[in-house]
């Protein structure tokens, strides 16, 4: 089963983005996104979603992503 939150820190890292400036667009302290993606603290489906708009990466690509790891 693919952890969604391995996938966000991996695209992160790919991609080059700063994650505090992605938790800001996503509307979480950057905090919270820290313990999501090094997998202390669950991610609901609404913060998947502005995490996924805040990177400009559509879920399904995000999967995908995560088929490849």
């Amino acid at each position: 089963m693919i952890d969604v939150r391995k996938t966000i820190k991996a695209e992160i890292e790919k991609r080059g983005f700063n994650q505090s400036a992605i938790a800001k667009k996503a509307g979480m302290k950057p905090q919270q996104f820290s313990d999501v993606l090094n997998l202390r603290r669950k991610l609901d489906a609404n913060e998947m979603l502005a995490v996924c708009a805040a990177m400009e990466i559509d879920i399904s690509s995000l999967a995908r992503a995560g088929q490849t790891e």
